[in-house]
């Protein structure tokens, strides 16, 4: 074998071996970005499920506090229309006692 030969076989060799080398990285950085995106995917869905959860439960906060303040008032009034009502029929108890 002369060494034009073996020149050209060294060539071919480290031609192979570089793409070899370089199929190889491809592969480990598709890996890489699949492995990447599932974990993306994964902290998105974290992220996604921690933020629904804080926005029900101060919605839920803001909805409660709003219908107890509205419970209150609605249960001034009709405390205040009870009280009307129950004067009246005293009032009205108190006249019939005089005609009978």
């Amino acid at each position: 074998v002369n060494h034009g030969d073996r020149y050209h076989v060294v060539k071919s060799q480290t031609k192979i071996s570089d793409e070899l080398s370089a199929h190889v990285t491809r592969i480990v950085n598709d890996l890489d970005t699949k492995n990447n995106t599932s974990e993306i995917e994964s902290i998105f869905s974290k992220l996604t499920t921690e933020i629904n959860t804080k926005i029900t439960n101060e919605l839920s906060a803001r909805l409660n506090s709003s219908f107890t303040a509205e419970l209150g008032k609605n249960n001034n009034k009709l405390t205040t229309e009870i009280k009307k009502i129950n004067s009246c029929d005293a009032e009205a108890q108190k006249i019939l006692s005089m005609v009978q």
